[in-house]
């Protein structure tokens, strides 16, 4: 039956838009960077990222661990168990995301120093942005989970990837503009 098949495949396809959202607002701004202003600002950028991708990752694990749980209480509409889990994960996340961003910011220095041996790549300005957006990252991610452990996430795919389409396009002008520090604030934006 084309119909149930085009039914079910069509959620699905959506999370293609997903992976184009993870292309564009990771990809697509460090081949902007190379080509605006140079590979020292691209490594001085990844290595800031990969830093704080680790928290991000660090924050994620437990609501990873969640998405059985809220697929199951989703499937059998038990919306009083699910609001609790969704309300006390919530909290729990929430409370983590600025302890776990700050303290890595604060630790970064000593973290390049002994990770890189490079404590020139620490500037505070950007960290601090980074940070900031490392918190809303983890944030979205964890709003997040509830959506695709639901399959509820048309819309966000769509607002997602037309959102990060719009990153790359202010990008472009704001990094000639700014620097490194343009796209910073513009992904904070978006």
């Amino acid at each position: 039956d084309r119909t149930a098949v085009r039914s079910i495949l069509r959620p699905s396809a959506y999370f293609g838009l997903i992976s184009m959202s993870t292309f564009l607002s990771y990809e697509v701004p460090v081949l902007i960077l190379q080509r605006e202003v140079g590979p020292f600002v691209v490594v001085a950028f990844t290595v800031m990222r990969t830093i704080f991708s680790m928290c991000r990752q660090f924050l994620n694990a437990p609501t990873q661990a969640m998405g059985a749980e809220i697929t199951r209480l989703f499937g059998r509409e038990e919306w009083r168990e699910l609001t609790a889990v969704y309300n006390y994960s919530e909290r729990l996340i929430f409370s983590l995301i600025p302890t776990v961003n700050l303290s890595v910011l604060i630790i970064s220095p000593v973290l390049l120093t002994i990770w890189l041996h490079k404590p020139a790549l620490f500037a505070v300005f950007p960290y601090v942005l980074m940070a900031a957006i490392s918190m809303t990252l983890s944030a979205k991610e964890h709003k997040f989970q509830f959506q695709f452990s639901t399959n509820t996430h048309e819309e966000l795919a769509r607002i997602m990837f037309f959102s990060y389409v719009t990153l790359a396009i202010i990008t472009i002008p704001m990094v000639q503009w700014q620097g490194m520090l343009g796209f910073l604030y513009s992904w904070l934006a978006i």
